[in-house]
């Protein structure tokens, strides 16, 4: 199966989500998948330039490439997850938290910009639109999964991903302490 792992990216920043997708990509493969990542640059300022980023996921279309198709989309970050493709799924590392519980505290700016009240908007009726596509929808906790029934009333599954090294992990005698 060929499958294609959609998020975005913040030039010159490399993160847990970075290691997610890429994990997710070896992971695909050893099971046997052609599997690649797609991603596009993102930007959250000037609120204008947030608002590119939504038109711009939307006109992602991965239902084939080089004339051959992709089989099943994982879409992983916030807008990424608008793209077209009949066959996708979500699993969801978060929403745009600025404009969700991060709202007017001292942890987001997007309230701070001047239409960002309408940008906040926009952005909850695009993930409502774009994750209700969706042909399930995945979170990394029981937190994102919580956020999002709260803010959207969009179920979910929390499905965590393993972590780093699993296989080396494992279980020995343990003292009473």
């Amino acid at each position: 199966m060929r499958v294609a792992i959609a998020t975005v990216q913040v030039p010159f920043i490399s993160g847990g989500a970075e290691i997610h997708a890429r994990l997710l990509r070896e992971n695909l493969v050893q099971r046997g998948h052609e599997a690649d990542i797609v991603t596009i640059p993102f930007k959250w300022y000037p609120e204008e330039t947030l608002l590119d980023s939504l038109r711009m996921a939307a006109l992602v279309d991965l239902t084939q490439v080089n004339g051959e198709p992709i089989d099943r989309v994982i879409a992983l970050k916030f807008p990424m997850y608008a793209l077209r493709h009949p066959r996708k799924t979500v699993w969801l590392l978060h929403q745009h938290r600025q404009a969700y519980e991060l709202w007017e505290t001292p942890y987001g700016d997007l309230h701070n910009m001047a239409a960002g009240e309408a940008v906040r908007e926009q952005i909850m009726a695009f993930d409502n639109r774009a994750l209700g596509e969706a042909r399930h929808v995945y979170t990394t906790s029981e937190t994102v999964s919580r956020r999002l029934l709260e803010f959207n009333g969009i179920e979910s599954t929390p499905l965590y991903h393993p972590p780093r090294h699993h296989a080396t992990l494992h279980c020995r005698s343990y003292d009473d302490f």
